[in-house]
């Protein structure tokens, strides 16, 4: 009896000094094995047990060439997978204001590991609208999406991201080349939000903004999609991309 009393005694002692070595290592960085020890307050034996079940499950993990540890890529990611859900969260009540605002199809791309995904769609009220499904991947160059999260970016990091040219081309408006999608970023930087004109689909166009997360890097975008006779040029497409932004910025806003 004595030692099944005692065993969620020591399951919460584990867990607590696990959790309390990640936060160590979130405040301190990289840490010596010995310094982990020293403010856990206990054996080596003990220090060695804790950080090899972190490292095991990959919340930790050793610096090579060094006698050092740093977080793990899994904590990382269950930080980002976090970060994913608020926004899907907080997406929805600016996708229901626009999709009110202006019958049309509004989506949400989400942006992990390279690639931008539609997390959410909300089908306008028109029978002529974009055919995305939610789990589909968004072309990152001749996309509003695409292009709102690549300006938002590293230069370095959009090229990355966009392999070599030629890109993939879609109808005769998509921009193929590096120094065409440069320039198109440039101004999707200065405006706030980016449009498709047409550039993966005849007839259909786009506009959309980046949102931003809490390290100031874009976690995805929200886009209206609609036909373009729907969606005519000039002061209409302004005020339709200004608003998105004003959305997208309340977003990026709690979760900075």
């Amino acid at each position: 009896m004595t030692s099944v009393s005692q065993k969620p005694a020591v399951t919460l002692s584990t867990l607590d000094h696990g959790l309390t070595v990640l936060e160590y290592l979130a405040q301190h960085g990289p840490s010596s094995q010995n310094d982990i020890r020293q403010h856990l307050g206990v054996s080596r034996a003990t220090a060695f047990r804790v950080i090899a079940a972190l490292q095991g499950r990959g919340y930790a993990e050793h610096l090579p060439g060094t006698h050092q540890y740093r977080l793990g890529p899994s904590l990382l990611e269950m930080i980002k997978n976090a970060e994913l859900s608020s926004v899907v969260e907080l997406a929805g009540a600016a996708m229901a204001g626009l999709r009110r605002a202006t019958g049309e199809t509004v989506n949400l791309g989400l942006f992990r590991q390279g690639r931008i995904t539609y997390a959410a769609i909300f089908d306008g009220s028109y029978a002529l609208r974009m055919q995305a499904q939610v789990g589909d991947e968004v072309p990152l160059h001749a996309t509003a999406i695409g292009k709102s999260v690549l300006a938002a970016l590293p230069e370095a990091e959009r090229a990355a991201l966009l392999g070599p040219e030629p890109y993939r081309r879609y109808t005769d408006r998509t921009l193929t080349r590096a120094s065409q999608v440069e320039g198109e970023l440039a101004r999707v930087a200065v405006q706030g939000y980016a449009i498709d004109d047409e550039e993966t689909e005849v007839g259909a166009s786009c506009i959309a903004a980046a949102i931003l997360g809490a390290r100031g890097r874009p976690v995805g975008a929200i886009s209206v999609s609609s036909a373009s006779a729907r969606l005519r040029k000039g002061s209409a497409r302004r005020e339709l991309g200004q608003e998105i932004a004003r959305w997208c910025k309340q977003i990026s806003e709690h979760l900075a």
